[in-house]
């Protein structure tokens, strides 16, 4: 829109002939990239963080699954526990991805159902897993850690591997 400045003033963005060049009061447009990358840098990164975000249905399911193996196992129901700490397994993996530490903990609850039962073949890998996953997730010194160096000791311990409890025990302990 061109408007002719008066009074003999001449606005700095007036061109030769006195003319001004107004934008549009209704300029603002979700398309244009100079007026409008933050936005579109702030809507990007919303989308990015709500489809990195587990779904609250998924989430649920998980901790509901975790709720129902801690009663079957504080009951020492540890086959009938078996399921839903599969299924749990399943959902975290899905649901959080393969290094988070819900993941971790599904996974540490499998294998202490598998060592109450004696089977301590299918145990150890998944302890040695959740381990894994823990100490990448909050460091070598967090207690969480601890715990799962315990749990992998114990397991050897059971089954009399008493050199390989030994350092897992030393590390928790530290």
């Amino acid at each position: 829109m061109l408007r002719r400045s008066f009074a003999g003033r001449r606005p700095a963005n007036a061109g030769r002939s006195g003319c001004v060049i107004q934008e549009p009061r209704s300029s603002f447009s979700l398309f244009s990239p100079r007026r409008c990358l933050g936005l579109w840098l702030g809507v990007g990164a919303f989308f990015a963080l709500v489809a990195a975000r587990p779904l609250p249905a998924q989430e649920a399911r998980w901790y509901e699954l975790n709720a129902q193996i801690r009663q079957l196992y504080q009951q020492g129901k540890y086959v009938e526990a078996i399921p839903p700490a599969q299924e749990a397994l399943r959902v975290a993996e899905a649901t959080f991805g393969p290094e988070h530490r819900n993941l971790a903990t599904s996974l540490g609850y499998l294998a202490l159902l598998y060592g109450h039962q004696g089977r301590y073949a299918d145990a150890e890998p998944l302890f040695k897993r959740s381990l894994a996953i823990t100490e990448k997730a909050l460091g070598p010194d967090h207690p969480d850690v601890a715990m799962s160096l315990n749990n992998l000791a114990t397991l050897y311990y059971d089954q009399g591997r008493y050199a390989d409890a030994e350092p897992q025990i030393g590390r928790a302990h530290v």
